[in-house]
């Protein structure tokens, strides 16, 4: 099977596509860790805008609508996750034997 993407990626044997199971815990929190942390400080900034503004939520309560959009991009990081171990499947760098190890690494980055 050969697959062909933009990047130049051909096959899962490609010397390109970096395992699944090769990369520790440490090299997939460093390749999401951009964008989480991107995430991380938003958050924050939601945080203290709505503490900030508790009294004006309290007297205003439709704008406590948009807090389920805050606490829905918790998400983002568990779609991040289930992205990276679905491309690992497709390309077969996982097969169903891998589950434990698979939850074990992505609870651990995680975590971090």
């Amino acid at each position: 099977m050969t697959l062909s993407l933009e990047s130049g990626v051909d096959d899962p044997g490609s010397k390109g596509v970096a395992e699944y199971k090769n990369e520790g815990v440490i090299d997939t929190v460093r390749a999401r860790s951009g964008w989480l942390l991107i995430f991380f400080f938003g958050l924050m900034l939601a945080a203290v805008v709505v503490e900030r503004f508790e009294h004006v939520l309290k007297e205003e309560v439709e704008l406590s609508y948009f807090v389920p959009l805050l606490i829905g991009h918790g998400g983002n990081t568990g779609s991040q996750a289930v992205a990276t171990v679905i491309r690992a499947i497709a390309l077969g760098h996982v097969k169903p034997r891998d589950l434990s190890y698979v939850l074990l690494k992505e609870s651990s980055a995680g975590a971090i």
